[in-house]
């Protein structure tokens, strides 16, 4: 720890000194307690020598306090300062002339040999030459930095006719979906036409012709699908197919009523014209249309070489719980075709569905005396006859010979 003293009389500073010395100088009485000292111990203030710890005997209380009398430099510290002062003086003068004259230099070669200075007043010069022209200031403070003003946009400005346009698109679109609604084709055709024309989006105008082309379609499957009804060509997969059209046009009641207008009509109606709106009446569960058109046919209907078409009639007969009106066409059947396997076998099958056993057996012998094993095999595994499947008679009667 280096220390400095200054006597108390005259005034006189001395240092540096080691703090062993400046103990040693205490102890022999060279320094008083009365005498100022220095040093980074006392927090850089000059206080009295009898303040600092150890260094002379307490006497009065005081040993360890460092008290402030006086706040100043370390000795030599005052001189040393103002030499730098004198000495740096005179290179910053020069630093400041030499770059003026480079700038000066500078601002001549960035003019151009043959552009010549004009004279002119500080109120006709610009504001930013006017701040070029003015004296340099060297200030110390640091200068806040410059924000730029935002930059605002100024207001979208509506383009009157643009807005008359986009109005006149969105009616159109308005127009179009309502006349697709009521499925006006034609009116809906006319509609796109303009509103191609009226500079609309191609994206929006291929997704309304796609779905006007939709429309059109189903349509046209619409009138298909009615006239094979109308004329006795509607089999069981067409059947499904015109409901499924007529849901998605949202036109069901249109169907149900179609039906009943084609049972009611005048015109010659035919068996195939009504197993065709039967068909149509089971798909749409009208248990009532489907019984009447299914009674229909049967009264129409006198001799059918189609087996498969009096098995399927016989089966809607079963799904509306009239199994018997399914034996009675099988018997019709039969009186064109006594021998046929097939339709001894469904005969027996509605006749034991509609609890007649003693028939049910009849039916079942003469299937298996023309059919064979095949009639046998298909009976042990058709549900209608659960009735006498643990029967004797009908074990034996469907025993195979394998």
């Amino acid at each position: 720890m280096q220390w400095y003293f200054k006597d108390k009389n005259d005034g006189s500073r001395h240092g540096i000194v080691e703090e062993t010395a400046l103990f040693d100088m205490a102890r022999k009485g060279e320094i008083k307690p009365t005498d100022l000292v220095w040093s980074d111990k006392t927090g850089g203030h000059w206080v009295q020598a009898s303040t600092v710890e150890d260094l002379f005997p307490a006497q009065d209380g005081t040993k360890g306090k460092v008290v402030s009398i006086k706040t100043a430099p370390p000795p030599a510290f005052d001189e040393q300062r103002e030499a730098t002062k004198k000495k740096s003086v005179v290179p910053i003068a020069l630093l400041l002339v030499f770059i003026g004259m480079v700038g000066g230099l500078g601002v001549v070669y960035l003019r151009g040999p043959g552009e010549k200075l004009k004279s002119t007043s500080p109120q006709e010069l610009p504001a930013a030459r006017q701040s070029e022209t003015k004296p340099a200031k060297f200030e110390t403070a640091p200068q806040p930095p410059i924000v730029p003003s935002p930059v605002i946009p100024p207001p979208a400005q509506s383009n009157p006719a643009l807005v008359v346009v986009t109005i006149e698109k969105t009616a159109i679109i308005d127009q179009f979906n309502s006349a697709l609604a009521n499925e006006e084709v034609a009116k809906a055709s006319k509609l796109l036409v303009d509103l191609a024309q009226s500079d609309a989006k191609t994206e929006k105008v291929q997704e309304l012709s796609k779905r006007l082309n939709a429309v059109r379609q189903s349509l046209a499957r619409s009138r298909q699908l009615e006239a094979a009804l109308r004329s006795g060509n509607m089999d069981a997969q067409m059947a499904a197919e015109i409901v499924t059209v007529y849901d998605g046009r949202k036109k069901r009641n249109e169907l149900v009523n179609m039906t009943k207008e084609i049972m009611t009509s005048t015109n010659a109606l035919s068996p195939d014209v009504d197993l065709g709106i039967a068909r149509v009446c089971v798909v749409l569960k009208d248990h009532e249309q489907t019984k009447a058109a299914l009674s229909n046919y049967t009264t129409r209907v006198i001799v059918k070489t189609d087996l498969m078409e009096y098995i399927e009639a016989a089966k809607m007969f079963q799904s509306e719980n009239d199994p018997m009106r399914g034996a009675d066409l099988m018997q019709k059947y039969l009186a064109g075709d006594p021998t046929n396997p097939l339709a001894w076998f469904e005969y027996s099958a509605w006749k034991c569905a509609c609890g007649d056993s003693d028939e049910a057996y009849e039916g079942l012998k003469k299937s298996v005396g023309y059919g064979g094993n095949d009639m046998k095999k298909k009976a042990q595994h058709d549900d209608r006859f659960k009735p006498i499947m643990d029967t004797r008679k009908f074990r034996r009667l469907t025993r195979t010979d394998e």
